[in-house]
């Protein structure tokens, strides 16, 4: 009688549990895991990367006697992946006889053969950790850890005498630990490895429409897209554009649309973005709406010459591009258009007045998803205890264009003089006739560096 010795490998297991064979990515980290002393990766989320090392490590445990502990955010996702494993184990014990032989036993936390193999999960608790010894090291989503400096030195020990450390997780912002191994990884002695979504056959057009149907633009692009994004904060919530939209205001969008003199701001496009337009009453609504993309200079030109007939006032971006347009219509407009250079501190008054006015009542606007979209994505980023503003760029909105548009009329409005911006700010006039911005007891931190 011949004795069946065969072995079950990770490719083999894959596809029969999971149905389909590894992906290329997936047969890189199979290739860089049994190669490496220390891996990073930086992946984004749904690609079976969990999946994969449960396969992996079952192997390495059952064939190779290697003690191998796995270290997930919480107890959920810990028991998540004992059970991704056990589902292998059981395909295994059911088609290899020599593999059934080997299984010793089975816990809520652990799979253990007779040969000293183990696969611990734990969730990340360090007092937990403490006292394992193991061979291989697997931190699940590290970057989404409560502890992660606690559970590194937990884990230290162990990854010094190991064959393998493991540090997985998608990107959670800016200056944790995790970060920090992705930044200095020669530092710290990793090879990284940066998986994104593109690279799964599963993500089709239609999934991610889906997924991104129910995100933010920053959650698509930290969780997805494989990026670090600081702390940011976004300025305008859904709250206070909900709160100051009415949806009686319908906006020209033309200037023979026009029977009023308005406030207008005007962002010029660079490369990448569109001409943004928003003309504002003298009570703060927005009555003008326009954007212009892929349109010659000379037709802006043409455009903005139409609206000056309707202009009190007209500030224009006057940054690269812009500089030419803006000088030559302040020339022949008699002293209505004002070229604005676009300065951090510039953004920080513009944006903080006009959500003053917000919150005052102050401001209303039209139901207009693509306006609604660039305010909602206007992010206040705090670095120490300075604060910028910013916005990401999409193809719907450009880089939040007629936000900053917006934020136009809003800004250097601190002469007495200076109408309609005075009446619409509505800030507290000092004795020397300029006009003073709400400080960090309204907004936190430093507003742009000023005390």
């Amino acid at each position: 009688m011949v004795i069946s010795m065969r072995r079950p490998n990770v490719y083999k297991m894959f596809e029969a549990v999971c149905k389909r064979g590894l992906y290329k990515y997936q047969i890189n980290l199979n290739f860089k895991s049994d190669r490496c002393k220390k891996l990073i990766i930086n992946k984004s989320r749904q690609l079976g990367i969990s999946t994969f090392y449960a396969v992996y490590v079952l192997l390495k445990a059952a064939y190779e006697d290697k003690k191998i502990v796995v270290v997930s955010p919480a107890e959920r996702q810990s028991q998540h992946f004992l059970e991704i494993a056990r589902s292998f184990s059981d395909y295994a014990q059911s088609e290899y006889p020599d593999y059934k032989d080997r299984i010793a036993g089975q816990n809520s936390t652990e799979i253990a053969f007779k040969n000293g193999g183990k696969v611990i999960s734990l969730p990340n608790n360090p007092g937990s950790i403490r006292g394992y010894t193991a061979d291989i090291i697997i931190l699940d989503e590290f970057a989404f850890f409560e502890n992660t400096a606690d559970v590194w030195k937990a884990v230290l020990p162990m990854s010094t005498r190991g064959d393998l450390v493991v540090v997985i997780s998608t990107p959670n912002g800016e200056g944790g630990m995790y970060h920090d191994f992705w930044k200095n990884y020669k530092k710290h002695g990793f090879e990284r490895v940066c998986i994104n979504y593109r690279e799964c056959p599963d993500f089709d057009a239609d999934r991610i429409t889906h997924i991104k149907s129910g995100l933010s633009e920053l959650d698509w692009r930290q969780e997805y897209e494989n990026e670090f994004l600081g702390k940011r904060i976004a300025f305008f919530t859904a709250e206070l554009l909900d709160s100051i939209t009415d949806g009686g205001i319908i906006p020209a969008n033309y200037p023979e649309q026009l029977q009023e003199r308005l406030v207008f701001g005007v962002d010029i496009g660079r490369k990448a973005d569109k001409t943004a337009i928003v003309g504002l009453s003298a009570d703060g609504e927005v009555r003008y709406i326009q954007t212009l993309e892929n349109t010659p200079f000379s037709e802006q030109k043409e455009i903005l010459k139409s609206l000056l007939r309707h202009a009190s006032s007209m500030k224009i971006d006057q940054n690269g591009i812009g500089m030419q347009l803006a000088e030559e219509l302040r020339n022949e407009s008699d002293g209505i258009v004002e070229p604005v250079q676009m300065t951090n501190q510039l953004k920080v008054d513009g944006f903080v007045g006009l959500r003053i006015a917000m919150e005052k009542k102050k401001f209303t606007m039209p139901p207009d998803s693509i306006l609604r979209k660039s305010l909602a994505l206007i992010e206040r980023k705090q670095a120490g205890a300075n604060i910028t503003f910013d916005a990401p760029r999409s193809d719907e909105t450009g880089h939040s264009d007629l936000a900053f548009a917006l934020m136009l009329i809003y800004a250097n409005a601190n002469n007495v003089d200076s109408e309609p911006s005075v009446t619409l700010i509505d800030r507290t006039r000092q004795d020397d006739g300029f006009f003073r911005m709400p400080r960090d007891d309204v907004y936190g931190g430093k507003i742009g560096g000023i005390d």
